[in-house]
């Protein structure tokens, strides 16, 4: 014997389904822009890294030069 679902059924089932959707579209969306917030965190870190070997170079450059000419 068949069962018969009725159409509030159907609509019910439809509409979880789609809230389901938006609820999992939400997190999904949530999870990358932490991503991205975290990644740009990174480069920042990165940047600020490059910037102290850079000065740190350049000190050492420094100090060697005023050496040759002393």
């Amino acid at each position: 014997m068949d069962k018969v679902i009725s159409s509030q059924t159907w609509l019910d089932l439809s509409t979880n389904s789609a809230s389901a959707v938006i609820v999992r579209y939400e997190l999904e969306r949530e999870v990358l822009e932490r991503e991205v917030l975290e990644r740009e965190v990174l480069e920042r870190e990165v940047a600020v890294r490059e910037v102290a070997v850079r000065e740190v170079a350049v000190r050492k450059f420094r100090l060697l030069f005023d050496r040759q000419w002393v």
